[in-house]
């Protein structure tokens, strides 16, 4: 486990100005810039949109190709995705094609190996936590305001990590609430649920948090936050998460200003997109696709020809939502159901 950390000198000057009515002023430290994360699958994505001839609206309801045990099938995620391409008859969506590249259990890229030193200076990217303790104590900081401005006494409750990472922040929040007045006693009354797909960063955040394992009521980890148990007041920490999670996209057609959804399709035109040796993928659509149209990693975004599930389920009441003279502007617009 890592030593403990002396408190900073930011540290030292909040808890001294803080009271439990100021909470709301520093509620401010969650709301923190993006570092999106993106599979390298997902990043050799292309931009350029072109129309299939037939609507696939109904695809999202059909289950994703059956995975075979040969280590040659598994070996590679572009042949996996073009094979649940394959399966459906065509193109899938965004967030699937996200999905696959990121939480596959043994392709994706939270599911590798290489997951347990992503984060930091020597990995793909790093977050506020990992370059300073400030940002930690202050939500440490801010948790404990909370706590105190609801109970004045101890009581049981919960606080809940969607990511921990390296387990970082958590790590700094449960230091500072110890070093805090009556912090030992509500950590004592604490439930720690950290929700992570990833079994490689779990090993990271068992390692990083066994030194409060004694001090607090559990720790625990789920997989999905639906897993979490309830019945006591729960904090819950998103930090760089939302913006990780599949999204759909909807692009705007400039020909009636109808709303399609942007799907992920194979681009078999170099006759073997997936790389499998077969020749290409044969979807039985023919996509008509410019032959001088730019290719990225063996797939292209095409544009649904008519409404998918996701437009009809996701797109409206967001569309409703917004200011006519915001909405008016928009070429596109992303959406997580998972966020939701």
């Amino acid at each position: 486990s890592s030593p403990p950390k002396a408190p900073s000198m930011m540290f030292a000057m909040m808890n001294r100005f803080m009271n439990p009515w100021s909470w709301r002023t520093y509620s401010s430290v969650l709301s923190c810039s993006c570092v999106t994360v993106r599979a390298s699958a997902s990043t050799s994505m292309l931009a350029s949109m072109s129309p299939p001839s037939r609507t696939y609206s109904q695809r999202a309801s059909l289950p994703s190709a059956p995975l075979s045990s040969s280590s040659s099938v598994l070996s590679s995620l572009p042949s996996h995705i073009a094979g649940i391409i394959r399966f459906r008859g065509g193109p899938i969506s965004v967030a699937e094609f996200t999905r696959e590249t990121l939480q596959h259990p043994s392709l994706g890229y939270y599911a590798r190996s290489e997951a347990a030193s992503i984060l930091g200076s020597k990995g793909d990217f790093v977050t506020s936590p990992e370059m300073t303790q400030i940002f930690g104590e202050s939500v440490g900081l801010w948790v404990h305001t909370v706590c105190a401005a609801r109970s004045a006494k101890p009581q049981p409750w919960r606080i809940v990590e969607l990511g921990p990472g390296n387990g970082t922040l958590m790590d700094d929040v449960l230091r500072t609430l110890n070093m805090l007045p009556d912090g030992k006693r509500r950590l004592e009354q604490c439930h720690v649920s950290l929700v992570e797909s990833s079994p490689h960063l779990r090993d990271n955040q068992r390692q990083r948090l066994a030194r409060f394992h004694d001090g607090v009521a559990s720790v625990s980890w789920h997989a999905e936050i639906a897993d979490v148990p309830h019945g006591v007041p729960t904090i819950v920490i998103a930090h760089e998460f939302l913006d990780a999670l599949p999204t759909h996209v909807f692009r705007r057609q400039e020909r009636d200003g109808a709303w399609r959804e942007v799907l992920v399709d194979v681009d078999d035109r170099d006759g073997d997109a997936d790389g499998d040796g077969d020749g290409g993928v044969d979807h039985g659509v023919d996509l008509d696709v410019a032959a001088d149209a730019p290719s990225a990693g063996g797939f292209r975004y095409v544009v649904a020809p008519g409404a998918t599930a996701a437009s009809a389920m996701l797109l409206p009441r967001r569309l409703a939502a917004m200011d006519p003279s915001v909405r008016d502007r928009l070429r596109s617009v992303e959406i997580s159901g998972k966020a939701m």
